[in-house]
């Protein structure tokens, strides 16, 4: 989705002539003479971040994804070029090797949909933890799937009485709907961590609100600048609630998200498209309707499967 918002520039940071694509696997065709890291005919993951300044105070803490300096995959200054191409260059130290076993078209959204929950979850949340995630969408059903194999007692939260079947598929222990006025009452103050996957105008008073006191809302989603986010002060101060943000992850945690991953058969649920239908695509998930997340294949990267 984050490629969509790019291409309509929802966020007021794309940079045109644009080559989108930041969720990418391939096999590596050649490498430079100091590159250790990687060898031609290795299967390899990028993600949304190509670089960082490595100089800053919070490189040095290995906080690379908040670098002021981070260097996006595609776009930025330079213009960089994403994945929705059949060849793209990039340096070797953002490329992390795939485990053994774990599909192509399955490890290709972990590189951003999965380092984006994982992240929040494994500095948030321990094994008895009661853990809500909000919204059971192209981050959400990934989130689900580590909160449960974190050990955390999970419950889905949704506007739509829809996916509580596929909600329970993905690791819910709870299924709580939003709309359910009486639901949410007998729930306040039950969750040690709310983790906000969805990105729209939500209900936050209602949010905080299933918070334990000093629990934490996480967001990971990220709306239109146009929405802006109301909350009453009224509604964390007092109980000493947190509300947090939590971008992509650190580079030391992206090998093992990938090993979790394949450790514990955590998997998107994924549309595999040929990239002649690229546009078709995109207009799926403009209208909400990819389940989860769409996978262009472009006819060199489905080894190791």
């Amino acid at each position: 989705h984050s490629d969509v918002h790019q291409i309509d520039n929802q966020w007021k940071a794309a940079t045109f002539p644009l080559v989108p694509g930041h969720e990418i696997v391939g096999i590596v065709l050649a490498v430079g003479e100091e590159v250790t890291s990687c060898k031609v005919g290795d299967r390899i993951g990028i993600g949304p971040q190509r670089g960082c300044c490595n100089a800053c105070v919070h490189c040095s803490a290995g906080a690379e994804s908040v670098c002021p300096g981070i260097i996006k995959t595609y776009g930025g200054p330079g213009n960089n070029r994403g994945g929705f191409s059949e060849k793209m260059h990039f340096p070797a130290d953002w490329c992390f090797p795939i485990p053994n076993g774990l599909a192509s078209e399955l490890a290709a959204p972990l590189m951003c949909a999965g380092i984006t929950t994982f992240t929040p979850l494994k500095r948030h949340a321990t094994a008895g933890s009661h853990v809500g995630i909000v919204g059971i969408g192209g981050l959400g059903h990934l989130a689900l799937q580590y909160a449960k194999a974190m050990a955390c007692n999970v419950t889905a939260i949704s506007s739509s009485a829809n996916k509580h079947d596929e909600a329970y598929s993905f690791g819910a222990d709870q299924y709580l709907l939003s709309s359910d006025a009486s639901a949410t009452t007998t729930a306040k103050g039950t969750f040690d961590l709310v983790l906000c996957t969805a990105s729209g105008d939500l209900d936050w008073g209602m949010l905080l609100d299933l918070l334990k006191p000093r629990g934490k809302l996480c967001m990971v989603g990220l709306p239109s600048r146009e929405t802006p986010m109301k909350i009453f002060a009224q509604s964390f101060v007092l109980s000493e609630k947190t509300i947090s943000g939590s971008y992509l992850g650190p580079y030391g945690y992206y090998q093992e998200m990938l090993q979790f991953s394949a450790d514990h058969d955590i998997t998107p649920k994924v549309e595999v498209v040929p990239a002649i239908l690229l546009n078709e695509a995109i207009e799926k998930v403009r209208r909400n309707e990819a389940r989860y997340r769409i996978v262009l294949e472009m006819g060199c990267a489905r080894a190791g499967s």
